[in-house]
This record gives structure tokens, sequence and C-alpha cells, in this order.
């Protein structure tokens, strides 16, 4: 217990004192690094959740396809800052969540057939945002809008690259 509590205010003090640090340009690729940790961590849960209740899903790029989409989509065209579109977007992702999985739990959809319903899913929000050319810009997707300089942690944008 008291290696987990050290190791806890160690990372916490690291978090703390790391964007002080002067890294120069290194700055941009910790950015990158953290968003990886943060996209695989989501892919890690994902899976260890299907292994613990032995659902295979192949869906989970359904979700977190509509939660990046409504979060960026929002700000672009209805100025809504990311912090509350990272809101909405998480309550967009349970609602198909929950349109998917509580027939599929009715009807003990399980198996292959469970992997199959959620490629489907996948598929269909893949096929939704293609189609909506106007809103998502198609396969070629979309890009934030650049925010006003003098709001960038509103809108979680830098003028600067290095942070």
């Amino acid at each position: 217990m008291r290696w987990r509590r050290l190791w806890a205010v160690l990372i916490i003090a690291f978090l703390a004192v790391e964007p002080f640090l002067p890294l120069g340009r290194m700055r941009e690729y910790l950015v990158h690094v953290i968003v990886q940790i943060f996209v695989w961590s989501f892919v890690a849960g994902a899976w260890s959740l299907m292994g613990r209740f032995g659902l295979g899903s192949l869906g989970h790029g359904a979700f977190l396809g509509v939660g990046a989409y409504a979060t960026c989509l929002l700000w672009n065209f209805f100025g809504l800052t990311p912090w509350i579109g990272g809101l909405v977007a998480v309550l967009l992702t349970v609602i198909l969540a929950v349109v998917i999985g509580y027939p599929c739990s009715r009807f003990q959809v399980v198996g292959h057939y469970f992997g199959l319903v959620t490629l489907a899913v996948s598929e269909v929000v893949r096929l939704l945002i293609i189609a909506e050319r106007d809103w998502t810009g198609g396969s070629l997707g979309v890009s934030l809008k650049p925010a006003p300089s003098d709001s960038s942690i509103w809108a979680l944008q830098f003028a600067d690259k290095r942070v």
C-alpha cells in the first residue's frame, strides 16, 4: 500500500511540474505521445471489458468516432467549446451504446452474432460520416476551425505548436 501511495504522489508531482519544464522542440512530440496514450488507453479499456464479459465487440471505432466528430462539429458549426462538446460527445456515445446494447441484451445476442452487430454499427457510422460530406468532410475528414488567439484554453487550441 505504501508503494502505491508513493507512486501516486510521484506521478501527481511530475504532472504538476512537467508543463514548466523547458523542453523546446520536444514539447510538440510530448503532446503527440500524450494523445496517443489517451487513444490507446481507450482501446485497452474496451478490450479489457470484452475479455471480462466475454462479448467480442468490433464496434469500438464507432463509439470513438461519434465522440470525436461530435466534439469537432459542435466547435466548427456552433462555436461550442470542446470542454462542453466533450460532455455532449459522451452523452451521444452513451445514447448509441444504449440503442445497441439494450436490444442485444434483451434478445440475448451473444458470441459471433454480437460481434457482427457491433461491426454493422461501426460500418453504419463510417458510412454516415462519409455520406454527410457537407458536415464531416466525407472520407477526407474534418479539421477544427482555428480559435481566436485570446481563447486558447477555452478552445483547447494553442497558437504555438510547442504549447
